[in-house]
């Protein structure tokens, strides 16, 4: 059963000629012979690598426009079979949820500029902003604490781990057995 398998796999990598895919390809580029050919190889080759970036790209985007043409012809047949007091308040309410949205994308951009001088105020790195929540001043002022004491206790253990490979000796008081009380140690000797 498993030789069938790699039978196939090898047939399907195989062109009709019995020669693989990869043969084929090498076959069709001829080296070049000069720099000249050279050249003119990179551009078809860099050319037609852009050519499928971009058709790739207007495939989405064709992709994309069709759904949202989609979406506004089903939103318009929606209208259309309203009344004229229920369209209106049906586009008051879309209104109302545009702003709504603009509003709470103003305020998380507000929440991050604040954070970021927050963090710089408090010595940490401005990157840590992208691990905050900006849902609301309280969330956010929570998740900046949070990640101020994990990024602290992060350092200072890195800070132990670099000192005791250093010196040879544990750090922050530490001994190598576990025991933290230098009178008890001298018993242990």
């Amino acid at each position: 059963m498993m030789e069938n398998n790699t039978a196939g796999a090898m047939e399907n990598r195989e062109g009709a000629t019995g020669v693989s895919l990869e043969k084929q390809e090498t076959a069709a580029i001829e080296m070049p012979k000069n720099r000249q050919e050279l050249e003119k190889l990179l551009q078809q080759t860099a050319d037609k690598r852009v050519n499928q970036a971009l058709e790739t790209v207007r495939s989405k985007l064709q992709q994309e426009w069709s759904a949202r043409l989609e979406t506004e012809k089903t939103e318009a047949a929606r209208l259309a079979r309203m009344t004229e007091s229920e369209r209106f308040a049906a586009l008051q309410q879309k209104k109302e949820a545009e702003l709504q949205k603009r509003e709470e994308s103003l305020s998380r951009r507000e929440l991050r500029s604040s954070a970021v001088e927050q963090l710089a105020q408090r010595g940490l790195p401005a990157e840590l902003a992208a691990a905050l929540d900006y849902t609301s001043g309280e969330a956010c002022e929570a998740s900046m604490e949070t990640v101020e004491k994990a990024f602290r206790h992060a350092v200072q253990e890195g800070i132990n781990a670099r000192l005791v490979r250093v010196s040879g000796t544990p750090a922050a008081g530490k001994t190598g057995d576990g025991c933290y009380d230098p009178f008890v140690r001298g018993f242990k000797k």
